[in-house]
């Protein structure tokens, strides 16, 4: 499945939930009433309506915060930056009274540890839930991979198992399910903030986990008055590293295509949802490969003069070509989504020499598998070739290909006597129209077991 997470999805993905989690936090900086939305449109609507109702004391201590956050590291790499603005934002709001001011703090936190309890089993709800289960945790596992994917890209060392990490959030729920616990995911906001304190191994989360319930046992008390801007500068400085503005430039200069893949999944996941938003990403990119997939390259090729080496008649110049000849190298499988293509691509070749072509060669040293759609075509399309007077001729069969086409009876259809080893030995025995050497030809052709 994340195989269809490309590059340019995960980045137009992870860039426009990056938005949103911080957009999702303006409320808590600026102390403003915004509606608990994951649609940018509805968020910057209200936003502009009740921008005149900032809190500005909450606003200052959220700015400090960001400014703690994102310079502290310049002092020391190990410098606990995220803490010490969360031990200056409580002795701020205790020390000054702020509550009174009207700064919005964590307040009472409740202590100690969910109780352990079994999972409801009854037939009839996981029958009605399971459909939902099933979508909530495709949704949360490309979501978690995402994020992950993108934090990758920031250290060239780490290594990402796709499989490891389902098998990691799949334990992580199976637990969670005996705690009265949520579905679990990888967050991108945690995520973020793992990453930006210097996280580098599983052992953070580990010591995050006996970190919290140390805290949820003991330590509850400390945070009733860490204000809300503290928490929201946090996160936004921790997402804010994962809107990439360097990709869609480059994309932009080198590759269109893909551009539009990270632009609409951008847009999409704005405007629509962050589920929506991965979820169109992946059909996005499938769609991509379906329509790629049908659209092989194929090349005219010419001979290099004064040699036996051809080439594409597009990329290099001064080759020879003969009007009565067609040379075609497809390069990719001959197989139901691509025949249509490759069948049209050849006639149009065709009719542009306007009817002078008395021999195609089939170039066939990048065709890689042929299925049993591709045989039949092949097959249809030799015949009707030569019954419009054409010969027809194939190079470079690789033994895979040559085994289909054996058992599909293509061999026997285009005769031994006219597959060759080269495009130069096609070419000869076209033009000298001598096929006397066919026995030299036969046992290369019925070899179908090599390569």
């Amino acid at each position: 499945m994340v195989n269809f997470l490309s590059h340019p999805v995960i980045n137009g993905f992870t860039s426009a939930a990056a938005i949103i989690i911080g957009l999702s936090q303006i409320k808590h900086l600026f102390r403003i009433q915004l509606p608990n939305t994951e649609h940018v449109q509805e968020i910057l609507v209200a936003l502009f309506q009740n921008i005149g109702d900032i809190h500005w004391i909450t606003f200052g201590i959220g700015v400090l915060g960001i400014i703690i956050i994102k310079y502290g590291k310049k002092i020391h790499k190990a410098f606990p930056a995220p803490l010490v603005a969360v031990v200056v934002g409580i002795l701020l709001v205790y020390g000054f009274n702020l509550t009174e001011q009207g700064v919005r703090i964590v307040g009472d936190v409740p202590s100690g540890l969910p109780t352990l309890s079994l999972p409801y089993f009854d037939g009839n709800t996981w029958s009605m839930l399971f459909p939902i289960a099933l979508t909530i945790s495709l949704v949360g596992f490309a979501e978690s991979f995402a994020v992950a994917k993108t934090i990758q890209a920031k250290h060239k060392t780490y290594r990402l198992d796709a499989n490891q990490e389902l098998i990691a959030l799949g334990m992580a729920n199976f637990g969670a399910a005996f705690f009265k616990g949520y579905p679990v995911t990888g967050g991108f906001s945690r995520t973020a903030v793992n990453n930006d304190a210097g996280a580098k191994t599983t052992m953070a989360s580990i010591i995050s986990a006996v970190l919290i319930v140390l805290t949820l046992l003991f330590f509850t008390s400390l945070f009733y008055y860490l204000p809300s801007a503290i928490l929201a500068a946090v996160v936004l400085v921790a997402v804010s590293g994962l809107v990439d503005f360097k990709e869609p430039q480059h994309l932009w200069k080198k590759d269109k295509v893909d551009f539009s893949m990270l632009v609409l999944t951008f847009v999409v996941t704005l405007t629509l949802g962050i589920e929506v938003g991965i979820i169109s990403g992946m059909v996005l990119s499938l769609l991509v490969v379906i329509y790629r997939a049908t659209r092989p390259h194929m090349a005219q090729l010419g001979r290099i003069p004064g040699t036996a080496i051809f080439r594409n008649v597009k990329r290099f110049k001064n080759l020879e070509e003969r009007e009565d000849l067609l040379i075609v190298r497809i390069d990719g499988p001959i197989y139901f989504a691509n025949v249509t293509y490759i069948h049209d691509t050849m006639e149009s070749w065709l009719a542009a020499k306007g009817g002078k072509v008395k021999a195609v060669v089939l170039n066939m040293e990048s065709v890689t598998s042929i299925d049993s759609t591709g045989a039949h075509e092949l097959d249809e399309w030799i015949k009707t070739w030569r019954a419009a007077g054409m010969e027809v001729s194939m190079t470079a069969i690789k033994g895979p290909v040559r085994d289909v086409m054996n058992r599909w009876g293509l061999l026997e259809t285009i005769g031994v006597n006219y597959i060759f080893l080269d495009n130069a030995s096609a070419v000869d025995a076209l033009i000298t129209h001598n096929h006397a050497d066919a026995e030299n030809w036969k046992v290369y052709a019925m070899q179908t077991n090599d390569n």
